[in-house]
């Protein structure tokens, strides 16, 4: 192996030196700067590649996010119209009670030239209605009506 090392080297000797041409160091130079413009664009293109990923990634994940600030706002809202809402019907109710209270409201039931049938409806507007459990004492038996 020596022996070939050293034959390679008596070779490259007796080729000789051989002078640059007086462009040569700017066609390198030249060269090597368009490799690194080259690698530049390169470099640039994968960040922008990966900055549009990102980005895109991240668009992605804040529309899965809940809203949960705009969520509360909107309950305490809609919190605050229904107990308007009730706080309105409970004075209807009260008006209606007083109303009936003042008018004495029946009910034709019918009748002939000698009688006439009427339903006076003080008692049912005035006393709350009963419920299921109150009318029978533990629920509704439907057989009992």
């Amino acid at each position: 192996m020596n022996n070939d090392v050293n034959g390679m080297v008596e070779e490259l000797r007796d080729l000789g030196t051989t002078r640059a041409t007086p462009d040569f160091t700017r066609r390198v130079m030249s060269r090597l700067a368009a490799r690194r413009a080259t690698r530049k664009r390169r470099q640039l293109a994968g960040a922008l590649a990966t900055a549009a990923g990102l980005i895109l990634v991240a668009g992605i994940l804040v529309g899965r996010i809940p809203r949960s600030a705009p969520a509360r706002v909107d309950l305490a809202d809609e919190t605050r119209r229904l107990q308007q809402e009730y706080s309105d019907l409970e004075r209807d109710l009260q008006s209606f009670r007083a109303s009936a209270r003042e008018t004495a409201p029946v009910l034709y039931l019918g009748g002939d030239d000698d009688v006439d049938l009427v339903l006076d409806l003080v008692p049912f507007i005035l006393e709350p209605a009963p419920t299921a459990t109150s009318a029978t004492g533990g629920g509704l038996d439907p057989y009992e009506l």
